[in-house]
């Protein structure tokens, strides 16, 4: 990937094509999950992480605790910045990232994302658990882009207004499948 720290700025949000990713490491269960979240989302973003400086990411994923881990972890992924961001507000995201560090994945507000995508009906049982996160909704609490918080996929964050794509992955762009 380089080094992340030329084109990247703390508060970036990094959002990842994981179809391609887990494809290239041969990451079959993963691809098939990636697979499902592009198909209900029509995009081709899967996974969310928020940059932190010093060539780490605060994220969380399927199976996995909110956690600091090394963006060499991740290829694949375009970066994201939110427009007109001061140093206090990407210094804010980051800080709310940090203090979800440990927390659970949020398997019950994905599956009500799901269920709405195919059925169109909101799901009753969905709610916001301040102690549970998955990946995109973590982030769109960071940094407050939608008015939805909860409902915000990786594809979501690509499309809004308040975010522009600053550098793009010079990994191969593959067709799957």
């Amino acid at each position: 990937m380089g080094d992340a720290d030329n084109y990247l700025i703390a508060g970036d949000i990094l959002l990842v094509r994981g179809k391609e990713m887990h494809r290239k490491r041969r990451e079959w269960l993963r691809w098939l999950i990636s697979a499902a979240i592009s198909s209900l989302t029509g995009s081709e973003y899967t996974h969310a992480a928020m940059y932190v400086g010093n060539g780490a990411i605060i994220d969380v994923d399927v199976g996995r605790r909110v956690a600091m881990r090394p963006i060499s972890e991740l290829d694949c992924f375009d970066a994201f910045r939110v427009v007109g961001a001061t140093n206090a507000d990407r210094l804010g995201a980051v800080s709310f990232c940090w203090r979800q560090i440990d927390k659970r994945y949020d398997y019950l507000a994905v599956a009500a994302i799901a269920y709405e995508r195919l059925t169109g009906r909101v799901w009753p049982l969905a709610r916001e658990d301040p102690h549970r996160w998955f990946c995109s909704e973590m982030d769109d609490s960071a940094w407050k882009l939608s008015s939805e918080p909860g409902r915000v996929t990786p594809g979501d964050l690509a499309t809004n207004p308040k975010v522009q794509r600053v550098h793009q992955s010079t990994d191969e762009l593959v067709a799957l499948f």
